[in-house]
């Protein structure tokens, strides 16, 4: 089973064209906009942020302190993360410490509530003479949320996140507004405005633990920034779940051909389009727009000659690619 690892050279492969809001109707700003489709950033589920991982380690943690975690966990992740007043950071917790660096744009207001019933807003920023912070360490087990200062139509925060030991899906822990209410009274106001209106309560029967479930998961095996090097065929390994489809999208050079490993879905080749299941190879000629679907949870891999990089691939706008 492939893990959900975005690697940062393969994640072109699954993002939108471009940024829309997906959290409420407010536009993203412009500035925000350039950063977000200059990386081809997504949300992070329930969360909500724009990111982009960058690095993660190669090495497992073992000893003491792999005894918190129910499955394996790398030495560390990193990722670029983008805040909007819209697409703010909702109150979660972690099992890992976290630290935010900040890089630019707004300071962004970042609440923490702490487990022995203490809580705090700090300011994350670059301005040090007038109180605010670069750098803000989130303690395993913390509530956070985060949302920048000023006006939705021009405030954005732009900054990267390190984890050690790395980020799983497993360790995040949504939280809910009327149970955080209960416990830190005091910041009811701050609790209403980072938690969204589909977790103002806890659903019936939902699991302490939040089951997300990333909607691509890419691992880069072969190419040129993989952990075996090519620069002549790159490959990786890629799961969409149920729903989840790829953009349209052209590679100038990269001959690329799709194997399917499990499940079913839809390829678009031009203006053609073809069901997919469980054996099917499909080439994914150069200067041709292709776009992939999932209609049950769909296991493939795709092979690039030469090697994948994204100045050799163009992510059609939806106007562009609804066009025959």
């Amino acid at each position: 089973m492939l893990k959900p690892a975005f690697a940062a050279a393969a994640l072109l492969w699954c993002t939108p064209a471009l940024a829309e809001p997906t959290q409420n109707d407010a536009p993203v700003p412009q500035a925000a906009r350039a950063i977000i489709d200059h990386y081809h950033m997504q949300n992070i589920p329930h969360e909500g942020p724009w990111f982009l991982q960058t690095h993660k380690s190669d090495d497992v943690i073992e000893g003491a302190l792999a005894d918190r975690y129910r499955t394996k966990r790398w030495a560390y992740t990193a990722i670029y993360a983008l805040f909007t007043r819209s697409d703010f950071s909702a109150l979660h917790r972690l099992a890992t410490d976290e630290m935010w660096h900040f890089y630019g744009g707004s300071p962004t207001q970042i609440l923490l509530l702490y487990p022995d019933g203490r809580g705090e807003t700090r300011v994350w920023g670059s301005n040090v003479l007038k109180g605010e912070e670069p750098q803000i360490l989130v303690p395993h087990g913390t509530w956070m949320g985060a949302r920048p200062i000023g006006d939705p139509k021009t405030a954005w925060s732009f900054g990267g996140n390190t984890l050690s030991p790395g980020f799983e899906y497993d360790d995040y822990e949504p939280g809910y507004r009327d149970e955080l209410t209960a416990l830190y009274p005091k910041f009811a106001a701050e609790i209403t405005e980072l938690t969204r209106p589909d977790s103002a309560s806890r659903p019936a029967g939902k699991a302490h633990k939040a089951e997300l479930v990333p909607p691509v998961a890419i691992e880069e095996l072969v190419g040129r920034t993989a952990p075996q090097r090519s620069t002549q065929i790159s490959v990786a390994g890629f799961v969409l779940q149920k729903g989840a489809a790829m953009p349209m999208m052209v590679t100038r050079e990269g001959h690329e051909v799709m194997a399917v490993s499990a499940g079913k879905g839809r390829v678009t080749i031009g203006d053609k389009a073809q069901d997919v299941a469980q054996g099917s190879v499909v080439l994914l000629p150069p200067g041709v727009p292709h776009s992939i679907a999932a209609e049950t949870r769909l296991e493939f891999t795709v092979s690039v000659a030469p090697a994948w990089q994204a100045s050799d691939v163009t992510v059609l706008p939806p106007a562009l690619a609804a066009k025959p």
